[in-house]
């Protein structure tokens, strides 16, 4: 599987030496940025032990983050995923963005995905309007066709969604790389 964040997202909410609510420095996220820029398979774990899980559940939680009453669950304990061999090969950070249809995800952002496979105790499922919270940039899927992403910039589809369990620990996972978004993703 992977899953997509951007580099101030993981200072803000899974580096190490903030609790999620403190600042992070510029030059902070820029070192982080250059650092997951650089990286090679045989770095990653040097990188990925900066993080407190980069796909896990957090302790201390933003109050904006917890969960509404039942049954919406709360966004960090679940992560919107691909199937890694789904990701665009060949394309920028910001097409990338776009057929994801990651639309909160803004010009100069870094864009990486972690990469990794479920534990065998958690698998995907496709993701249903409680998931998305009923978040605007949800648009399930009709007819009983498969739920995929879409293009905002294009209006297409893009790769089949998942949702699964937040409870990936950071040693089964590798880093990619994207880039950094050029582009806000509505403009013209």
């Amino acid at each position: 599987m992977a899953s997509g964040t951007t580099v101030a997202d993981l200072c803000r909410y899974y580096f190490d030496v903030d609790s999620g609510l403190g600042l992070i420095s510029e030059a902070d996220r820029e070192s982080i940025a250059v650092s997951l820029q650089k990286t090679n398979p045989a770095e990653q774990r040097k990188v990925l032990a900066l993080f407190q899980r980069p796909l896990g559940k957090r302790t201390g939680v933003p109050a904006s983050c917890r969960s509404s009453p039942p049954p919406y669950p709360e966004r960090f304990d679940m992560v919107w995923a691909l199937r890694e061999h789904d990701l665009p090969p060949h394309v920028t950070a910001d097409d990338t963005r776009n057929a994801l249809g990651l639309v909160h995800f803004r010009k100069g952002g870094d864009l990486v995905f972690f990469t990794y496979l479920l534990p065998g105790s958690t698998s995907p499922r496709v993701p249903t309007a409680v998931e998305a919270l009923g978040g605007w940039a949800y648009w399930p899927a009709k007819d009983l066709r498969k739920q995929t992403t879409m293009d905002y910039s294009k209006g297409t589809p893009g790769p089949r969604e998942f949702v699964h369990s937040a409870d990936v620990p950071p040693d089964t996972m590798g880093v990619r790389w994207m880039g950094r978004l050029a582009r806000d993703w509505d403009d013209a």
